[in-house]
């Protein structure tokens, strides 16, 4: 009977700990829960509410209040965690990771599966926020210009940058931060889509699959200048060595096959 009480015990206990951690690990968290887990794998614990005020423009006393459990977080702290760390922001707002397209959740958090951050879709996301604010700026001197009122929707940027890139020129808007920042997007883009091909889907095909992959690569990384695309471009060139040492063990067996018929088939064979 002792024995019996012994085992319950040590099974609570270790249910107790699989379920307390499923919760830590973002399976059950909640949008507080989740952005505290954000917060402290970007922020240091000594003066963590001044690093957050400099980072959100949201006073460090909000922070704090929040932190401490005195207030719910606000829309405007959500808000400012997802735009400074956009790698982060679907899982903060769902619970669920997507890490294969960088949608990565802090440290060994993560659900339906852990993350492993992507640099590359996290500088995207980042390169995507630097464009909307130059693109801001762009369209609120387009709109100073012209004596124009604000846009009611800013959904229609998109429509009205092309429309002042065709209309206004340069005399009316200059755009070279603007176009400059697009053409960090296309290279970020390029380097995303590689990454992907490299990280997530070449691990799930066969060499002969992964082949024609590789030139797709190859292509993307030629698009890109400078030392962005170091890293991929190194496990692009070990990904060309495993294949090629492949393509070379498949023409070898091929050849032993041809030996081994040519011997089977000799007529002068005794």
């Amino acid at each position: 009977m002792l024995q019996l009480v012994k085992e319950k015990f040590v099974n609570t206990v270790i249910w107790r700990h699989t379920l307390g951690k499923y919760f830590c690990e973002g399976g059950l968290m909640n949008l507080s829960s989740r952005l505290k887990a954000v917060v402290e794998e970007k922020t240091t614990e000594y003066r963590r509410f001044k690093q957050l005020e400099d980072l959100t423009v949201i006073p460090a006393d909000t922070w704090k209040s929040w932190y401490h459990g005195r207030q719910r977080p606000t829309a405007e702290m959500i808000e400012a965690a997802g735009r400074k760390w956009p790698e982060y922001a679907f899982w903060l707002t769902t619970g669920i990771s997507d890490p294969d397209y960088g949608h990565v959740a802090p440290g060994s958090a993560g659900f339906p599966v852990k993350s492993v951050r992507k640099e590359n879709s996290a500088a995207l996301f980042a390169r995507w926020l630097a464009l909307k604010a130059t693109a801001l700026t762009a369209a609120r001197s387009y709109l100073d210009s012209n004596d124009m009122e604000d846009l009611e929707e800013w959904d229609e940027l998109a429509r009205m940058i092309s429309q002042f890139q065709s209309v206004a020129g340069e005399e009316a808007v200059d755009l070279t931060k603007y176009n400059a920042e697009r053409k960090l997007c296309r290279d970020a883009e390029s380097l995303r889509r590689a990454e992907i091909i490299l990280t997530t889907d070449m691990p799930k095909l066969s060499y002969e699959q992964t082949e024609p992959l590789l030139e797709l690569v190859d292509n993307l990384l030629k698009k890109v200048d400078g030392s962005s695309k170091e890293k991929l471009a190194s496990i692009l060139k070990r990904e060309r060595i495993l294949v090629n040492r492949n393509n070379a063990l498949e023409e070898a067996k091929d050849l032993d096959g041809m030996i081994a018929a040519m011997r089977d088939n000799n007529p002068y064979k005794e």
